[in-house]
C-alpha cells in the first residue's frame, strides 16, 4: 500500500521549507509596515514642530535656528516623498513582499512541524493501524 502524499518525506520537507520562507516573508512585511508607520509619525512630528517654529517671531530667531528650520523642512519633504503610494509600491515590488500570484502558497495548508523519522517503516506502521 502506497503512503499518502502527506506522509511523503520529500514533499513534507519541501512544504516545510516553503512555510519557513512564508514566515520569514511575514516578518519582513511587518518590518516594512513598522518602518512606514515610524516615518509617518516622524513626518507628523516634524510638521508640528516646524509649524510651531514658524508661528514665532522671526525677528528674534537666530540665523542658525532659521537654517535648522530650513533643514528640517527638507527632511520633511524627503519623508513625504518616501510616503507617497507610488514610492511605497516601488519598494514593495523591489522586495517582492506582496506578489500578485503567491509562489509560496500551499494549497494543502500549513504543513506539520514534526519530522517523520524512519520513513518507510514508520509509514507502513501508520498505514497498518
Amino acid at each position: 500500500m502506497d503512503a499518502p502524499d502527506i506522509y511523503n518525506p520529500q514533499e513534507l520537507g519541501r512544504r516545510q521549507q516553503m512555510a519557513d520562507v512564508r514566515r520569514q516573508r511575514e516578518v519582513a512585511r511587518r518590518a516594512v509596515l513598522r518602518q512606514l508607520l515610524d516615518r509617518q509619525k516622524q513626518a507628523l512630528e516634524l510638521k508640528t514642530w516646524i509649524s510651531a517654529c514658524l508661528r514665532q517671531d522671526s525677528d528674534t530667531t537666530s540665523p542658525e535656528f532659521q537654517r535648522m528650520i530650513e533643514w528640517a523642512s527638507g527632511q520633511l519633504e524627503e519623508l513625504e516623498r518616501a510616503l507617497r503610494p507610488e514610492r511605497i509600491t516601488e519598494a514593495l515590488q523591489a522586495q517582492g513582499l506582496f506578489p500578485e500570484t503567491d509562489p509560496l502558497y500551499d494549497q494543502k495548508g500549513e504543513p506539520p512541524q514534526c519530522h517523520i523519522w524512519g520513513h518507510s517503516s514508520a509509514l507502513r506502521h501508520i498505514n497498518a493501524v
